[in-house]
């Protein structure tokens, strides 16, 4: 194990996700329509910090796996957090299927940089930098305030611990 990674899983490790990217799913059939092209249920999801977010697929009509999805639920969009290199064609494939749905789709990755703040005292330094804990559920997010900045953060991460992202 490296002496990053073992800090990571001792204390916490702050770091960079740029390879991560955002597809941005607005417009008022946003949640049936979304629901219709991913493997899990995203009707059930409403935002907030106890179940605005699950995993997901997205499958071709043979069951084979084309991306492996994050699901956010935010007030007025849907947010589908996967690896930037796939965005592109995962996008494309997407437009097709918006046929006379209210639907908007676009990449947001520009719009966001991404951290992720990981390890067994990854809570405690953000409830610190918050000003308050933040309680978020597995997969879920919430809007919170860091240093006069809005953040979007989400409980999941890579390492296997505690883990954050902050958008």
């Amino acid at each position: 194990m490296s002496d990053a990674a073992a800090r990571v899983r001792s204390k916490a490790g702050w770091f960079a996700l740029d390879g991560r990217g955002v597809i941005g799913v607005r417009g008022g059939d946003r949640v049936r329509w979304t629901n219709g092209m991913v493997s899990n249920d995203v009707a059930r999801l409403t935002p907030g910090a106890t179940s605005s977010g699950c995993h997901a697929l997205l499958l071709t009509a043979q069951g084979r796996i084309l991306a492996d999805l994050h699901v956010l639920a935010r007030e007025d969009e849907l947010w589908l957090e996967l690896a930037h290199d796939a965005l592109p064609d995962v996008l494309k494939r997407l437009e097709r299927y918006v046929i006379s749905d209210d639907v908007a789709l676009s990449d947001q990755s520009s719009n966001w940089r991404r951290f992720a703040l990981e390890g067994p005292r990854a809570p405690a330094l953000l409830a610190r930098v918050a000003g308050a804990p933040v309680a978020i559920s597995l997969r879920s997010g919430v809007e919170l305030w860091v240093a006069d900045a809005a953040v979007f953060s989400c409980a999941w991460g890579w390492s296997g611990g505690s883990a954050c992202q902050l958008f």
